[in-house]
């Protein structure tokens, strides 16, 4: 979708005429007015070009073989259909006529056929870009047939310069372009052009091949792919050809004005322009009153690193000039509707909607149906995204049970963005509550709303989601993840080790696991925490070794836990203690092993104490002494065990602590703190 709309004033000036304008093309439905600021005065060989995007009625003929171009005052003129898609999106480019302004884009006849005579386009540069499929790109022939057989058309239109380090039309990254331009040479005279691309490019100049680039290979940062031309004042065709294999796909003609350095792409003033035309309704040959969609892209806003959600206005307008309307109504595809007008919706995926406006008018009920394409603005890389507080507002008063499960997931994703949990619980009730839900839905959402409800202290709330949701789930893997999130649930916060061992052995006795291995891994830990909390150091690491064979031979171990062990240690230097556990958590997670190790015992003990959570100290310490009491760490943890009893006003558990330290550890050094804190008993 193209961003932004034509200018008012444009699209008042067309309304306001086209009641007095004939019907030029009997056998098309439909038509688009368009106006252009101004037509350019001819100077040069051939006409002058206007383009416009228009939203067509999805009644095109096969090929938009029937898409027509008229100027207002009556007579056709010849146009070339330059994209289709997505959705109703329709660009054209058509001849100007002197001193004419307004023109109509027509269609809707399905037995149309193309015109015997096509436009001649020699203005502007056009770029025509397809999904490369593969094939050699080390000639010019090469190329040529690899853009011939390139599919589907990603997208076709007029650039100002060749300049390109990213795919204007979509985020395919694999490609073959076409840029067709016409250099509008000022005076005769000796010229450079120089060519720079990754991956093969070729350039023609009036149809001779002057530059030659083939092969797979980096953007050249020099002016080695160059050739000097004598061209005569006036127009001259410049083609180039690039198959951008790999990513990012970089395109670039430049020259040396004048002959000096330094190279620079060629301006967009060198080429002969065109004119870019303003669409106003659409109208219908039948009907006095026909109603149509203004759309505007407002923005995106950016939740997390992969989902994208979309904000759009729309407007009703009217092909008569000063219609009123009343009663409007919208229903935007997804499964939410709105009243009124203009409206912002939020479209919480990219994709292409169903778009239809309802309304009345001069006593009569009119609707339009638009093809909505919704994405992100790939011409605009480096584009912003918007603070998600507004997104919020307007998805806020969606109705959840239209949605479908995927949009469920993104207004969650939204939600809990903004911090607002009880609507990321609410929309996990309603997906989970659906028979036919899709699986990877109810998993992810259900995790989400199981650390909320874990993290707010309701472990009940947690328990009975994840069995439901475990419950209806046909999806072996799904179910397998759910079930070890309630054995975690069930050990760590009820302390119900018999219940959670029996959920860890129940997943690893599914077939899921038998299939993949993988599956089985975080069963296989929580089974090891069970024997771990039950002192059975035996048990729990041969659980914790079966977890790291699900994951193959685990090589270059020692390399990755000095790593890891660097890591935490200066996220603790610098104080950021939630950074630290975050670092810990993902170390125990690759090697669960290290679970019965005093090493990362004493680091979530540093943890724990940055954060005041003296009671997490002592069970971490105390844990792994019981489990691990040869652990080379043993002692420290004892003594930090005893402080952390001391901050939670537990003298006497301390002086316990100490005396286990200096009565079971008297090779220790810190026995002797442990006497010394004791009186010297």
């Amino acid at each position: 979708m193209k961003r932004g709309t034509w200018t008012l004033l444009a699209a008042v000036l067309v309304a306001a005429t086209a009641a007095a304008d004939p019907w030029q093309v009997a056998s098309c439905p439909y038509r688009v007015p368009v106006t252009v600021e101004a037509s350019p005065a001819p100077r040069l060989p051939g006409d002058e070009i206007g383009v416009a995007t228009v939203y067509a009625a999805g009644t095109l003929a096969p090929d938009a073989a029937d898409v027509r171009v008229a100027a207002a005052a009556g007579e056709l003129t010849a146009c070339r259909v330059l994209q289709v898609g997505p959705g109703d999106l329709l660009r054209v480019a058509f001849a100007l006529r002197p001193g004419a302004t307004r023109y109509y884009v027509y269609f809707g006849d399905p037995r149309a056929t193309a015109p015997a005579e096509a436009l001649s386009i020699r203005r502007g540069l056009l770029m025509e870009t397809r999904a490369h499929r593969g094939g050699r790109v080390q000639t010019a022939d090469d190329v040529r047939a690899a853009f011939d057989r390139a599919a589907p058309v990603l997208g076709c239109d007029f650039r100002e310069n060749l300049f390109i380090g990213h795919n204007p039309f979509g985020p395919q990254t694999s490609l073959c372009s076409r840029f067709t331009g016409y250099l509008d040479i000022p005076r005769a005279g000796r010229y450079t052009l120089i060519c720079s691309s990754r991956d093969a490019s070729f350039v023609w100049v009036d149809g001779k091949r002057v530059i030659d680039n083939g092969g797979l290979h980096s953007p050249q940062r020099d002016c080695s792919r160059q050739a000097v031309l004598t061209l005569t004042a006036g127009l001259h065709e410049v083609e180039m050809l690039h198959a951008a294999v790999r990513p990012p796909p970089i395109a670039v003609l430049a020259w040396l004005p004048e002959g000096r350095p330094p190279a620079r792409p060629v301006p967009p003033a060198l080429f002969a322009p065109v004119a870019r035309a303003a669409a106003g309704p659409l109208q219908h040959r039948d009907r006095t009153a026909a109603a149509d969609i203004a759309v505007q892209y407002g923005g995106e806003a950016w939740i997390g690193p992969t989902l994208t959600l979309h904000r759009v206005t729309f407007r009703r307008r009217f092909a008569e000039q000063g219609a009123a309307a009343s009663d409007v109504r919208w229903d935007f595809g997804d499964g939410q509707t709105a009243a009124g007008s203009p409206v912002e919706h939020v479209f919480l995926r990219e994709g292409t909607y169903r778009v239809v406006l309802t309304a009345r008018c001069g006593g009569q009920e009119l609707s339009r149906t638009l093809r909505l394409h919704v994405g992100p603005d790939y011409d605009q890389p480096r584009r912003q995204g918007e603070a998600p507080a507004q997104y919020g507002r307007i998805v806020g008063g969606y109705d959840a049970e239209a949605m479908d499960d995927d949009s469920l997931v993104a207004a969650a994703l939204l939600f809990e963005e903004l911090g607002q949990v009880q609507r990321v619980l609410d929309l996990t009730d309603v997906l989970v509550g659906r028979p036919r839900a899709d699986a990877a839905a109810v998993g992810r959402l259900a995790r989400m709303a199981c650390a909320i409800h874990r993290r707010q202290g309701r472990t009940d709330e947690a328990v009975a989601l994840l069995t439901a949701a475990a419950e209806r789930t046909g999806n072996g893997l799904v179910r397998a993840a759910l079930q070890t999130l309630l054995g975690e649930a069930l050990l760590e916060d009820r302390h119900d080790d018999r219940a959670a061992l029996a959920v860890f052995e129940q997943v690893l006795a599914s077939p899921a696991v038998a299939a993949i291995p993988v599956t089985g891994r975080g069963a296989w830990i929580g089974a090891g925490d069970v024997w771990r909390a039950r002192g059975d150091y035996a048990r729990a690491r041969a659980a914790y070794e079966q977890a790291m064979l699900t994951l193959g031979d685990p090589a270059g171990e020692a390399v990755r836990r000095g790593a890891m062990a660097r890591d935490v240690e200066a996220l603790l230097r610098d104080g950021d203690y939630d950074g630290a556990g975050a670092k810990l958590a993902d170390w125990e997670q690759q090697l669960p092993v290290d679970r019965l190790d005093g090493q990362t015992a004493l680091l979530w003990v540093r943890v724990h104490q940055g954060r005041r959570e003296w009671a997490r100290v002592i069970t971490r310490a105390e844990g792994l002494v019981a489990v691990h009491p040869a652990d080379r760490y043993a002692p420290a943890l004892l003594l930090h065990a005893a402080d952390a009893h001391l901050k939670c006003g537990q003298p006497l558990a301390a002086r316990d602590v100490l005396r286990r330290l200096a009565q079971g550890y008297p090779e220790s050094a810190l026995a002797q703190e442990a006497r010394s804190r004791l009186g010297g008993r």
